[in-house]
C-alpha cells in the first residue's frame, strides 16, 4: 500500500497550508458556477451524427436540400359548406403580409396564368423534349380518323368564349401535340394530391389551399424559429377569419418544440436529483458534515461544464442534461472517503487521518481511474456529441477525485454522528444464506441473457426527438390532403458541372421509369433533358417529320376544307416542324412555376452540382439502386429510412466496440490492482449483472437500443466496477470502512439522478434515464450481495460483517 503515500503526504503538505488550499479550491468553483450563465447552448441533432465517415455528413447535408425541409408549409382550411372563393382571397392577403426580415418569398401555386406563355413554350421545344417513346405515340394519333376530330375540335373551339385567345394556338398546333408536353409537365408535381384553381393550390376536396412560404431563418436557430412562428401567429389573428383553420408545419416547429422541452426538463431533472440526493443524504448521514460530499458533487459538476464550455464552441443540451447523472456519479468517491473519515470514527486526528487516507486512496483512486478509462472510451466515439460527453465524464470525475483524496480531508473535523440508516439493511442480510443469494441471482442472469437475445438497435433520428400530439395531428393531416410529399426518397445526379449532371439524371430518369414499376417519380428530366439528349431527340424528331409530312399536310388540308378552314390555314405549323428551335438551358428557363421547382431541385455545392429526384421511400427502390448502381453511377440514395439504417448500423458497430474495448481495459486494471483472478472477476459482478440485466428488460419490453443507450452502457459498466472494487476490498481486506453503505448510498444517489431522467418528456433524456436505472439499479445489489456471498472465511461466513460489527456502529 506505500504506493498510495503520496496522499498521505499531500494531506500533511497541506495541512499547515490550509487555508491557501481552500482559497484556491473556492476560487475554481467561484469561476466555473459564474461561467455557467454565459455557456451557449446547442439542440443540433447534428452533434449526434457521425462525423468519422464523409458519406454520413453528405447524406445529412443532402437531406437538408429536400424542396420542403427549410420552408413554412401553410394549410388553410374552409369549413364544409364554404366558399374555396373566400379562401383563396384570405390565403392572398396572408401571402402578402408575410415580409421580410422572416418572410422572403411565399408561393401560393405554379403561377401558370393565361398570359404566360408556357404552351407556345411546350410547342417550340417539343423538337428537344419528346422522345422516341413520345413519337411512337404522336404516330399512333397521325390517323385520317384521329385527325378529323382533332380538327373538328379546334374548330368548334374558335366559337368559344375562348375562341379569340385559342385562334394564334390552334394554328401554331393544330394537331394539339403539346399535349405531349403537358404530360411532361406532370414530372414535375412534388405536391401529389394538389389540383390547380386561379393559380393556387387546391386539395381535392376543395376545403383546403396550401401556401408555401421561405425563410432565412436557419432550422438550427430556436430563438429565431421561435420569433419566426409568433410573428406567422400574429399575422393570422388579424388575417384569417373564424371558420377558416390555419395549420402550420415545418422543421422550425420541431426545433422551437425540442429546445422549449428539452429546457424545461433541464429544470425538472436537475431540480429533482438535487433535493432527491439531499434527501438521501440527509436519511442516511443525519449530519451537517454531509453537506461537504454535496459540495463536491455539485461542485465537481460546475468545473466539468465550465471546461466543456472551453474546449467546445456549443454545449449540447443533452450533455448538461447528462449533469443531473454526474451528480451522483462524482460523488460516490467522495461517499466512501466520508465514511472513512467520518465524524466519530478518528481518534488521533493527525497521524489516524493520515493512515486512513492512504489506505481507502488505493480502491478509491483505482474506482475512479477505472471510471475514468470507461468514459475515455467515448473520446474514440464517431459521435461528436457522445466525445463531449465523455469529456464532460472524464473532467467531472477528475474534479471529483482530487477533491475527495486531497480537499474533503480537511474539510472534514471530528465529531459525534447519529446512528447511520444502514444496520437494519446489512441485518437482512447477515440472514440471507450465499448459497440462496448466488442461486437466485444465477437463475436472474440467465432469464436475462435469454431474453437479451432480441435486443434491437433503433437508428431512426425522429426517435430522438419530442412531438407533441398536436403537431403529430398536424402531419397526419398534410399527409392525408396533399400526399406524403415530406416524407420522399431522394436520388441525386451529382456532376462537375450541369451538363454532366443533367447527363446523369438522364439516364437515371430512364432507368426508373423502365425499372420502376408504377411508382411516382418527380424529375425535372422531362422539362429539362441534358443537351446530349436534346440533340437525340431533335434528330429523331426531325427524321420522324421528314418521312410523313407531306402527307399529313394533304390529309390535314382535305379534312380542313370540310370543317371550313383556309388552304393555309395549318401553314405556320408545318414551318414550325423545320424551324431551327434552340437547346433548353437552365439559366434561360425563367417561366414562372417551372423555375421555382428548377430552383428547389438543382443544388449547387462544393464546386459540383447536384440535380434532385424524388421516389417513393420503399425498400424496393432502395434496394434498386443499390442493386444497380453500376449500370447509373453518379446517383445517390438519401431518404429518413435509408439514413436510419446506416445510423443503426454504426450504432452496432460503435456498442460492440465500446463494449469489447471497455471490458479489456478494465480487465487489465482490474488485474494491475488485485493480482488475483478470482478478485477480478468477483469485481465484474456488479458489471455483468447490470448489462444482462439492462439488455433483458429492455428486450422484454421492446425498448430499443439507440446513440443515448451506448453512453449508458459505459457509465453502466464505469460504476458497476466501482462497486466491484470496494466490495471486493471490503470483504477480501478486512477493510473497517462502511463500504456497504458507501455502495448503497452512492448506488442510490446515481439511481435518483438517473430517475430525474425518467421524468423527462424529450426522448433522448428519457432514454438515458431508463437505461442506467435498470443498469445501475441491478449492479448496486448484487455489489452489495452476491459478491460477499462468494467468499468464505474471514472470520464471518460469506465475508458478511458480523453482528457486533453492526451492532456497535
Amino acid at each position: 500500500m506505500s504506493g498510495f503515500d503520496i496522499f498521505r503526504h499531500l494531506y500533511n503538505l497541506f495541512l499547515r497550508r490550509r487555508l491557501a488550499l481552500f482559497l484556491v479550491a473556492a476560487a475554481l468553483i467561484i469561476i466555473s458556477v459564474a461561467s455557467l450563465k454565459y455557456i451557449r447552448l446547442s439542440e443540433d441533432i447534428k452533434s449526434m451524427l457521425p462525423d468519422n465517415r464523409k458519406d454520413f455528413s453528405i447524406d445529412y447535408e443532402l437531406l437538408q436540400h429536400a424542396p420542403f425541409t427549410r420552408k413554412i408549409i401553410i394549410n388553410l382550411k374552409i369549413a364544409s359548406g364554404g366558399d374555396v372563393g373566400e379562401l383563396i382571397r384570405v390565403a392572398d392577403h396572408l401571402a402578402d403580409a408575410m415580409t421580410p426580415p422572416f418572410f422572403t418569398r411565399v408561393i401560393a401555386g405554379p403561377a401558370v396564368s393565361q398570359d404566360m406563355d408556357i404552351y407556345n413554350w411546350l410547342i417550340k421545344n417539343l423538337p428537344n423534349l419528346a422522345t422516341d417513346k413520345d413519337l411512337e405515340g404522336i404516330k399512333a394519333d397521325l390517323t385520317t380518323e384521329n385527325i378529323r376530330n382533332q380538327l373538328s375540335d379546334d374548330y368548334n373551339s374558335l366559337f368559344s368564349h375562348e375562341g379569340w385567345y385559342l385562334k394564334n394556338y390552334i394554328k401554331s398546333d393544330p394537331l394539339n401535340l403539346k399535349a405531349v408536353g403537358i404530360k411532361k409537365l406532370s414530372s414535375l408535381n412534388i405536391i401529389p394530391n394538389a389540383r390547380l384553381q386561379d393559380n393556387h393550390f387546391i386539395s381535392a376536396d376543395g376545403k383546403n389551399v396550401l401556401l408555401i412560404a421561405e425563410t432565412n431563418v436557419d432550422i438550427t436557430d430556436a430563438g429565431g424559429s421561435e420569433e419566426m412562428l409568433s410573428r406567422l401567429n400574429n399575422l393570422s389573428e388579424g388575417i384569417v377569419p373564424q371558420g377558416i383553420e390555419m395549420s402550420v408545419l415545418s422543421v422550425h416547429n420541431y426545433t422551437v418544440v425540442n429546445a422549449d422541452m428539452i429546457k424545461d426538463d433541464l429544470f425538472v431533472v436537475l431540480t429533482i436529483s438535487s433535493l432527491s440526493i439531499i434527501i438521501l443524504f440527509i436519511f442516511f448521514l443525519r449530519t451537517w458534515k454531509a453537506l461537504l460530499v454535496l459540495l463536491i458533487s455539485f461542485s465537481s459538476f460546475a468545473i466539468a461544464l465550465f471546461s466543456v464550455s472551453l474546449i467546445y464552441k456549443t454545449v449540447s443540451a443533452i450533455t448538461i442534461g447528462f449533469g443531473s447523472v454526474l451528480l451522483g456519479l462524482s460523488d460516490d468517491l467522495s461517499l466512501h472517503v466520508y465514511f472513512a473519515l467520518r465524524p466519530g470514527k478518528i481518534k488521533n486526528k493527525t497521524d489516524d487521518m493520515s493512515a486512513i487516507i492512504a489506505e481507502v486512496s488505493r480502491p478509491v483512486l483505482f474506482g475512479g481511474v477505472i471510471t475514468i478509462c470507461a468514459f475515455s472510451l467515448l473520446m474514440f466515439s464517431a459521435l461528436p456529441g457522445q466525445r463531449q460527453l465523455g469529456a464532460f465524464s472524464i473532467i467531472g470525475v477528475l474534479a471529483s477525485l482530487a477533491m475527495s483524496l486531497i480537499l474533503l480531508p480537511h474539510m472534514m473535523q471530528a465529531s459525534s454522528g447519529g446512528k447511520d440508516a444502514h444496520s437494519f439493511i446489512l441485518r437482512e442480510r447477515r440472514r440471507t444464506h450465499p448459497a440462496i443469494t448466488i442461486a437466485i441471482w444465477i437463475l436472474l442472469l440467465t432469464g436475462c441473457a435469454w431474453q437479451a437475445r432480441h435486443i434491437s438497435f433503433n437508428g431512426n433520428l425522429n426517435a430522438l426527438n419530442f412531438v407533441p400530439e398536436k403537431l403529430r395531428a398536424i402531419e397526419l393531416a398534410m399527409s392525408e390532403t396533399w400526399g406524403n410529399f415530406r416524407g420522399q426518397a431522394m436520388i441525386f445526379s451529382e456532376g462537375k458541372d450541369m451538363e454532366s449532371a443533367l447527363e446523369i439524371n438522364d439516364n437515371l430518369f430512364r432507368y426508373l421509369k423502365q425499372n420502376a414499376g408504377d411508382a411516382d417519380v418527380t424529375s425535372i428530366a422531362s422539362i429539362l433533358p441534358s443537351i446530349k439528349t436534346q440533340k437525340a431527340n431533335r434528330e429523331a424528331w426531325t427524321s420522324f417529320w421528314s418521312d410523313r409530312k407531306d402527307e399529313i399536310r394533304r390529309t390535314m388540308e382535305e379534312e380542313g376544307r370540310r370543317l371550313g378552314f383556309s388552304g393555309n390555314a395549318f401553314e405556320a405549323f408545318f414551318l414550325s416542324l423545320n424551324g431551327p428551335a434552340s437547346f433548353i438551358r437552365a439559366e434561360d428557363l425563367s417561366l414562372s412555376g417551372i423555375k421555382d421547382i428548377l430552383d428547389s431541385m438543382i443544388i449547387h455545392s462544393d464546386g459540383k452540382i447536384s440535380i434532385l429526384t424524388m421516389v417513393p421511400d420503399t425498400p424496393e427502390i432502395k434496394a434498386l439502386i443499390a442493386r444497380d448502381q453500376d449500370i447509373i453511377p453518379g446517383v445517390r440514395f438519401v431518404s429518413q429510412s435509408y439514413f436510419s439504417e446506416m445510423i443503426r448500423k454504426a450504432i452496432g458497430h460503435d456498442f460492440i466496440r465500446f463494449i469489447i474495448g471497455a471490458f479489456s481495459l478494465i480487465v487489465l486494471l482490474l488485474a494491475f490492482l488485485f493480482r488475483n483472478m478470482k478478485k477480478v472477476l468477483l469485481s465484474l459482478v456488479p458489471v455483468v449483472t447490470g448489462i444482462i440485466f439492462m439488455f433483458g428488460v429492455m428486450s422484454l419490453i421492446h425498448i430499443p437500443f439507440n446513440i443515448f443507450n451506448i453512453i449508458s452502457t459505459i457509465l453502466i459498466i464505469g460504476l458497476g466496477v466501482d462497486y466491484g472494487i470496494f466490495m471486493v476490498c471490503k470483504c477480501s481486506e478486512d477493510y473497517e470502512h462502511d463500504t456497504d453503505t458507501a455502495v448503497l448510498l452512492s448506488g442510490l444517489t446515481t439511481i435518483t439522478g438517473f430517475g430525474s431522467l425518467i421524468c423527462a418528456r424529450h426522448p433522448a433524456l428519457h432514454s438515458i434515464g431508463v437505461t442506467v436505472l435498470l443498469g445501475i439499479g441491478a449492479a448496486v445489489p448484487s455489489a452489495m450481495f452476491v459478491i460477499p456471498a462468494f467468499f468464505k472465511g474471514k472470520g464471518n461466513r460469506g465475508g458478511y460483517p458480523d453482528e457486533r460489527a453492526i451492532s456497535n456502529e
